[in-house]
């Protein structure tokens, strides 16, 4: 091998050299910028679980005072007819009562 065959090869190995730790920045860079994105990703994730949760845990509550307000309406209406039934009792309890008066008064008069 002559010299300028081992100049030219020099000059061509240290372009390669050149190229090789420039793509190994560019690379490493990357690396970087994934790993970064990774940690975004987990916290994202992680945030997101979070909500979830929370809105389960709301969901939940809400889903436990609308069964306590059907119970309580429940409770209501049952207890209403069961005052509509005295008051339908008392009305002909009453009347019955009136009519006895009644009686009784054309019997004095």
């Amino acid at each position: 091998m002559d010299k300028s065959h081992v100049t030219e090869l020099i000059q061509r190995w240290r372009v390669l050299k050149g190229n090789l730790t420039e793509k190994a920045s560019e690379l490493e860079t990357v690396r970087k910028s994934l790993q970064e994105l990774e940690g975004e990703h987990a916290k994202m994730t992680q945030q997101w679980d979070l909500e979830k949760e929370t809105i389960r845990n709301t969901s939940s509550a809400i889903e436990a005072q609308v069964a306590n307000k059907k119970d309580e309406l429940q409770r209501i209406k049952q207890e209403t007819q069961e005052l509509h039934r005295k008051v339908e009792e008392r009305r002909r309890r009453n009347e019955e009562h009136q009519l006895v008066l009644s009686k009784r008064k054309l019997i004095v008069d």
